[in-house]
């Protein structure tokens, strides 16, 4: 049942930037990184480290304001065995640096399922996330974009970081 709500939620995500008309600036890409998250309990912190591979959608809401839904999952590379999947919607404000550079504030909403087998109890979160970020702009269509992200829920603190590349359309 929790999957079904993560799965509905990137659905939505798609639906929604794909019905949005296609006057602004849009880019899609793939994205890996590192996670690092602190499963907080009475008595006991548990870390989880692994790797995150998954897709990013970004769309300009307007001139430097840009929507960018995502999608992670994360495996494991700790000794207690466990994955996990994400989505978040986060919001950018471009600050542009240079011609082809710019950085980002994030802000944004995100909702991840994590399943630690006998070592902590599979749960859905729903949380807030906040980072900085960094664009660099290859050639008018490939992008590289490099994250950090705080992802707060409760009982549980994820920090990621992400690498992508990303096609601009």
């Amino acid at each position: 049942m929790k999957r079904k709500r993560i799965y509905t939620l990137i659905a939505m995500c798609c639906i929604l930037s794909a019905a949005q008309a296609q006057t602004r600036e849009m880019m899609a890409g793939v994205q890996t990184g590192h996670v690092s998250s602190t499963y907080n309990a009475a008595l006991q912190n548990e870390l989880q480290e692994g790797w995150a591979f998954g897709g990013r959608f970004h769309y300009e809401l307007m001139n430097q304001l840009v929507l960018a839904p995502k999608a992670n999952i994360y495996l494991n590379t700790s000794d207690t065995p466990w994955w996990a999947v994400d989505a978040a919607i986060d919001a950018h404000y471009n600050f542009v640096a240079a011609i082809d550079f710019c950085i980002y504030p994030i802000a944004g909403i995100c909702v991840s399922y994590w399943d630690g087998a006998q070592y902590f109890p599979a749960q859905s979160y729903i949380g807030g996330n906040i980072g900085l970020g960094a664009q660099y702009n290859i050639t008018p269509h490939l992008t590289l974009n490099g994250e950090y992200k705080y992802q707060i829920y409760r009982r549980r603190d994820v920090v990621s970081f992400a690498l992508s590349v990303g096609y601009r359309f």
